[in-house]
């Protein structure tokens, strides 16, 4: 039961950076409803160069609204709301709180008067950064086949499926027989299921390499602290060492004949269970063109990226391609083999057509390798496909992608390339229309509300980013960034999308790793709301509603909603890349990395003496075990507040996250207040994942301040994660996260003022 609570109250933290989650101005349970729920913001935060608005939905409160700085409790902006416009997708009446004027960092509330107050956000240059570096790492925690021991979120597993090194043929081709052994281990989960397919495996690595691609010096190695089991030993940058991870599995994909079969996955759906736990046999499943042609697109575009790091490595991946790309034009016409059964545990992903992967395989080998070929290829076969109208990139239209490396190609016919620029561009001016007649500033229409909309949202905003490169336009950066802020909170149900990120983030996804394993993982984009529904849970709450929800509310944060709750490679995917696009700041001058006593190696962003971070630990609903309860509450004066009623040992607490760099500090001051007698433990989990704690004592009515050295912790005797190495020494490069405990006892103990204290310890 200790390991389930620890683990479930990671869920309950912020994200692994320095978001505060913070619940201001008020400390009363009654007033909870007010916060977060008619003020909407983007809760990870706003650049200071571009536009800040806020979405209120309150139509009685008054016009004016404020701005207030959470470190120093000030207001430092006031402005008035915009007019009334009512949006159709969430019924929603909905007024603007415009502050793009104002270009402080910090970290803030927007407060309506005698209204409302938002969750709360930051205004900086890095902003993003966290919320990158946790999708980009979530990959690593997906991996098949690994055995994962995570200091950072306490992420414990045995390798999962090993039995995929020997996989069974599904079916007999002139390759194999059925029930053959293929080795097709490796590679990442697909989703919240324990699948391996190709077109989304395909199209997840397209985008990560092409952010990449876009912008090298924003991914550098170290960056990641990856878990052990996923390690980089190369010279790679992280991504890329993680993107060749997905790489070599798909390779095992590849048939002799050049086609590539289609997925691996087990007979039966497993239960909620570990990866290493799931022990059915595996097989090996269908071939199609369009997923030939896809693994085409994404060899030829890692042979062009991975040519300066390896060339041995660049010229295997391409002539992989060439070899799939001489079994498409052999076989012209599209094929999909569906064998009887295959998907009684696995996702179908159909496809009849395949011209539009057909167009991205042959466009990024002629970007590639410069011949032209495939430019008359090209022409001669796709030209007038090609210049029309796409849509965003996804599994199952990969076109844009194909547009994009012609458009970008110095190869590409000249006449030809034009026309395919202005089709993109059309297409983006298409998507900014929609974005400027909808309430929340969402990319979109009121049938995109399906499966995976919030992905889509953020992958209609991609293609804003693409066409920018063509043509710059303002407006096709703001339209993008919008669909972020969309994603990370400023939406009708005001959950951001994704785990990790923000105030209120799903906590409960349909992911198998994190429900068997009872670890929050951050990072994973969960597929939004969904009208069409698709699963028992949705289906049975759209029905009882009887159309009542609008589509841009029907989601809920439960875990057997897999049509609105899941995650999926190809959700996280145009996500990294508009997360990388936007962030900037200290990634791309990042510290070269050094090693002390073998511990995990950080970039973290160092701790600030002047920072409060009695912030960062945030508000929650009450948190329960059977026979205990614990409230925190951070009320309008920056005092946290825990309310609780415990058995001995301490299970539950009030939990931060911090992921800093806290080497240059001897310690913390940290003011307490209650006078209940109780003991209390300071817990910190150190750079290796390793628990340290150090126990003080609420006797003190008035209140007093503890130095909390760190020099006088000690590690946890009573428990431990599962894996982690407690031989290596503390480590404060960086801090995981803080924990504040009471032992035992009940009542209600007020802290505040928790500041690092300037010295190396």
């Amino acid at each position: 039961m200790r390991k389930q609570f620890s683990n479930i109250l990671l869920s309950l933290s912020i994200s692994l950076g320095a978001i505060s989650s913070v619940m201001p101005l008020t400390t009363k349970a009654a007033e909870a409803p007010l916060v977060g729920t008619t003020v909407k913001v983007d809760q990870i935060g706003y650049l200071l160069s571009a536009d800040k608005v806020a979405l209120v939905t309150e139509t009685t409160a008054a016009d004016q609204f404020q701005l207030i700085n959470l470190d120093s409790n000030k207001k430092v902006y006031s402005g008035k709301l915009s007019a009334a416009v009512n949006d159709s997708n969430s019924g929603d009446t909905i007024r603007k709180a415009d502050f793009s004027s104002y270009k402080e960092p910090g970290t803030y509330v927007l407060q309506i008067e005698g209204g409302g107050v938002s969750y709360p956000f930051r205004i900086g240059e890095d902003v993003y950064r966290n919320s990158l570096l946790q999708a980009i790492r979530s990959y690593a925690l997906g991996r098949s086949g690994t055995a994962i021991s995570d200091g950072l979120t306490g992420l414990f597993h045995q390798a999962g499926h090993t039995q995929d090194k020997q996989a069974l043929m599904y079916f007999t081709d002139e390759f194999h027989q059925k029930g053959d052994i293929i080795d097709v281990s490796g590679g990442w989960y697909d989703a919240g299921d324990f699948g391996k397919y190709i077109p989304t495996a395909t199209v997840s690595t397209a985008q990560l390499l092409l952010a990449y691609e876009f912008a090298p010096s924003k991914f550098y190695k170290g960056q990641m602290v990856l878990p052990e089991g996923s390690t980089n030993d190369s010279k790679l940058p992280d991504l890329l060492a993680e993107t060749k991870f997905e790489l070599d599995w798909m390779k095992k994909m590849q048939r002799g004949d050049g086609s590539v079969y289609f997925k691996v996955a087990g007979k039966g759906w497993p239960g909620f269970i570990k990866p290493e736990l799931d022990i059915q046999d595996r097989y090996v499943y269908g071939m199609s063109t369009y997923g030939t042609a896809q693994y085409v697109g994404v060899m030829a575009m890692a042979a062009r990226i991975y040519q300066s790091f390896d060339t041995v490595y660049a010229k295997e991946l391409l002539n992989n391609a060439l070899k799939a790309q001489q079994y498409l034009e052999k076989h012209p016409s599209p094929e999909f083999r569906s064998d009887k059964d295959q998907d009684s545990g696995s996702g179908a992903y159909g496809k009849t057509t395949d011209n539009e992967e057909r167009i991205w395989a042959a466009a990024e080998l002629l970007k590639t390798t410069g011949n032209r070929d495939y430019d008359l290829y090209i022409k001669e076969h796709f030209a007038d496909q090609l210049t029309q109208t796409s849509g965003p990139i996804s599994w199952a239209n990969s076109i844009l992608l194909g547009q994009y490396a012609y458009a970008s190609s110095e190869h590409a016919d000249t006449s030809l390339k034009e026309k395919v620029k202005v089709a993109i561009l059309a297409y983006a001016d298409s998507v900014l229309e929609k974005i400027s007649n909808d309430g929340y500033h969402v990319a979109l229409s009121t049938d995109q509300y399906g499966w995976g909309s919030a992905k889509d949202s953020v992958a209609l905003g991609n293609v804003l980013l693409l066409a920018n490169t063509l043509s710059a336009k303002e407006a096709y950066v703001q339209g993008a960034l919008d669909q972020l802020h969309y994603l990370l909170g400023r939406n009708a149900t005001g959950y951001t999308y994704m785990t990790g990120s923000g105030t209120k983030m799903p906590l409960h996804p349909h992911n198998r790793i994190m429900a068997g394993t009872h670890t929050y993982i951050p990072g994973l984009v969960v597929g939004g709301p969904n009208k069409f529904g698709g699963d028992p849970t949705i289906d049975r709450i759209l029905k009882d509603a009887d159309g009542s929800i609008p589509p841009a509310k029907a989601y809920v944060d439960i875990l057997d909603s897999y049509s609105t709750n899941e995650h999926a490679i190809d959700y996280t995917a145009p996500v990294a890349f508009a997360l990388a696009y936007f962030t900037k700041g200290d990634i791309a001058m990042a510290p070269t990395p050094t090693a002390d006593d073998h511990n995990v190696v950080s970039n973290a962003p160092k701790g600030n003496v002047e920072r409060n971070y009695i912030g960062a630990f945030g508000s929650s609903d009450p948190f329960s075990d059977p026979s205990s309860k614990i409230t925190r509450t951070i009320s309008s004066d920056g005092l946290l507040n825990v309310e609780y009623n415990l058995h001995p040992g301490g299970w539950l607490g009030a939990p931060a996250s911090v992921n800093e760099n806290w080497s240059d500090f001897s310690g913390m001051n940290l003011d307490v207040k209650g006078g209940t007698g109780n003991s209390i433990r300071v817990e910190l989990t150190d750079g290796n994942g390793v628990h340290y704690e150090k126990i003080i004592v609420d006797d003190a009515k008035e209140g007093k301040t503890v130095a909390l050295l760190f020099n006088e912790f000690t590690q946890r005797k009573d428990y431990q994660p599962e894996g982690v190495d407690m031989k290596k020494s503390f480590s404060l490069n960086p801090v995981r996260g803080l924990t504040l405990s009471p032992l035992s006892g009940e009542g209600m103990i007020t802290f505040a003022n928790l500041m690092l204290i300037k010295g190396s310890s």
